[in-house]
């Protein structure tokens, strides 16, 4: 009996093994800009992706771009498949490892990355997940990004803070600074446009989904994940995310979900705030904004927003003897878009239509009645209320007087939603 027990499983398995996968195949490439003060968490998260990958097809893939602060270890990239379910952190090994040090935020290095997973990962559909630092759409102010030129990884850093849109590479494998260089959302993009269409792009980073973001990304993806407020180091639950990301239908409301409700199970006095924005509904979104806008620029001129749901309180967070981080004053106030609009269109009817259209562009949000930030001094001060009724899970910038001695007040008018709401360049 034990004989053919034994045959029995055998030939179960052999039966298993050859039954053809006719799920759609999916690769998605989580980029690692880890290579600053949150290198230990980036060797976390790698854990989980690989632990998560249990979860997935025989016919997906998750690659992975590498490069933290370990000066024994140069930048990679790894592959995950099913296969690797039951491996160990310590068993995986690289399939591509870079020569030397690289500026893992630099829309060169992007590229290069790109040009790996495109020439030799064919599929039906493709994501991309963006690990790293994050502050939304406001330009670098490091020169030598400015001025597009591929950074020497060793370049020493400026004397004045430094402030990303994403990703910070420190140039110096640190693990004890979030000051480096930067990738400028508009550097992504123009290195998107040269590859196929994504089904999403994820970003597991700080301050993120912002409408300046989103419009500059959103002709090559086709649904955007990210936060408006800042993420705690740790970020996505991986182990758990890798289930709806490799489902054999992606939604991506079910990855909001699946991300939130880890963090209210296990995080739950830090809470979480996340959105989905359908990037199809810009077409729609982008004419009725601006056609509110501009009726109502009165309204914006003199607006109190002292009250508005904002992820980053520029007037206290510039204030050393409120903020442990005031250093990055070059950050404007993140206002929810929603509390915004609210406050500026008087017109109920008009609001409701404008309303209506931006439930269409976020197609899914979860929030809690707080979330945590790092910025007060006081531990006591940093569970930041959420009023429900403001709360949409996407930013904007209101220009205001009070920025006019920062560079992003220029900076703001060159930027692509700024062309579309009118601005004229210089």
């Amino acid at each position: 009996m034990f004989i053919l027990f034994t045959q029995s499983c055998d030939n179960d398995n052999l039966h298993q093994e050859t039954m053809p996968d006719n799920t759609s195949s999916r690769v998605a490439l989580a980029y690692m800009a880890g290579e600053n003060d949150l290198s230990v968490d980036a060797k976390a998260d790698l854990d989980e992706m690989l632990k998560g990958s249990t979860y997935m097809s025989s016919n997906d893939t998750l690659i992975v771009f590498y490069d933290n602060s370990d000066k024994k270890k140069l930048p990679c990239i790894y592959e995950i498949t099913q296969k690797d379910k039951n491996k160990d952190l310590m068993d995986l090994s690289p399939v591509y490892t870079f020569e030397e040090d690289v500026n893992s935020a630099s829309a060169a290095t992007l590229d290069e990355v790109l040009q790996y997973l495109f020439s030799r990962y064919n599929a039906d559909e493709y994501g991309l997940i963006f690990w790293s630092h994050g502050s939304g759409w406001v330009p670098s102010n490091y020169q030598s990004d400015n001025n597009n030129i591929k950074s020497n990884p060793c370049q020493q850093m400026p004397d004045r803070p430094t402030f990303e849109s994403f990703g910070v590479d420190a140039g110096n494998n640190s693990p004890y600074t979030s000051q480096g260089h930067q990738m400028n959302i508009s550097d992504m993009a123009d290195v998107l446009k040269k590859y196929p269409k994504t089904k999403f792009i994820m970003f597991d980073a700080c301050f993120m989904q912002s409408i300046e973001v989103a419009f500059e990304l959103s002709e090559y993806t086709e649904s955007i994940i990210a936060s408006p407020a800042e993420i705690p180091a740790w970020g996505a639950p991986y182990q758990e995310l890798t289930q709806p990301l490799f489902a054999d239908t992606f939604n991506p409301n079910n990855v909001v979900d699946t991300y939130y409700s880890y963090y209210d199970s296990y995080y739950s006095n830090y809470g979480i705030l996340l959105s989905v924005l359908d990037c199809k509904e810009f077409e729609a979104f982008t004419p009725i904004h601006n056609e509110m806008i501009n009726k109502y620029q009165e309204n914006f001129d003199n607006v109190d927003l002292s009250n508005t749901l904002n992820y980053f309180i520029f007037d206290k967070w510039n204030n050393p003897e409120y903020s442990s981080q005031y250093y990055q004053s070059d950050l404007p106030d993140y206002y929810d878009i929603r509390g915004v609009m609210r406050k500026v269109i008087a017109d109920q009817s008009d609001y409701e239509l404008w309303e209506n259209q931006l439930n269409k562009l976020i197609r899914h949000s979860c929030m809690k009645e707080t979330w945590y930030s790092g910025y007060p001094k006081s531990k006591s001060a940093r569970f930041m209320p959420v009023d429900p009724e403001q709360f949409s899970g996407l930013t904007m910038y209101v220009e205001q007087d009070k920025y006019k001695n920062h560079y992003f007040y220029d900076a703001y008018k060159h930027i692509k939603w700024a062309k579309a709401l009118g601005y004229e360049y210089q």
